[in-house]
């Protein structure tokens, strides 16, 4: 028998079973767009959850902090640890400008700076709250906007999809005001946040915005 004789034997047996014809090739229909909608759905939150979580730079940065207890001395002193099958070794290292430079040394190490954290008492008139005070440099800040993996305009930019552009003034304006306000970070963000909301009240269909102080 030849194949056209296979194909119009095949084509007049399913003609003359419409219904379980139908009925075959929607269920097959139904069960490939359900299994490729569950497969894309899996990839899409996957894909958002791992965006997510390095917009908060919680994957690529490291903080060494200078607190007592907990395998820190108070005094500015950090204890390294290394345990062997003997005994366990310890090592202390000075949160200090050498120390800042041997990280900085290290490799796959983007950028290293030393951040002062003070505890203080504000008070006015009959209203008292408790604050911490990060201090950093100008240059710092200007580091940090320039760094894809903790800078605020990168995870702007990844959380509406959009690309932002900030010049080199703008920059240098952003990192001053940080470092004079003591907002630091906080700073940074929220007038980046700002400077891009005004853009998008202006015309929020443009894939590109000019960020201007």
């Amino acid at each position: 028998m030849k194949f056209l004789d296979l194909l119009r034997l095949s084509s007049s047996s399913l003609w003359k079973r419409k219904v379980r014809t139908l009925l075959t090739v929607l269920g097959v229909t139904i069960g490939v767009a359900s299994i490729v909608v569950m497969v894309s759905l899996g990839l899409g939150l996957n894909k958002s959850s791992m965006e997510e979580m390095e917009s908060y730079g919680s994957l690529t940065a490291v903080t060494v902090n200078m607190a007592g207890g907990n395998g820190f001395y108070s005094s500015g002193m950090a204890i390294a640890e290394s345990t062997s099958s003997s005994e366990k070794e310890k090592e202390e290292k000075r949160l200090d400008d050498e120390l800042v430079e041997t990280l900085k040394s290290l490799p796959h190490v983007n950028l290293v700076s030393p951040v002062l954290n003070v505890d203080v008492i504000a008070k006015s008139g009959i209203y008292e709250g408790n604050f911490r005070v990060q201090g950093m440099t100008a240059e710092d800040y200007k580091k940090i906007l320039q760094d894809k993996t903790i800078s605020p305009l990168h995870q702007l930019e990844r959380q509406y999809g959009v690309k932002l552009r900030l010049g080199e003034r703008e920059r240098e304006k952003l990192a001053q005001e940080a470092e004079r306000t003591k907002m630091g970070v906080h700073y940074l963000r929220s007038k980046i946040q700002q400077m891009l909301d005004e853009q998008l009240f202006q015309d929020d269909e443009q894939d590109e915005y000019e960020l201007e102080m």
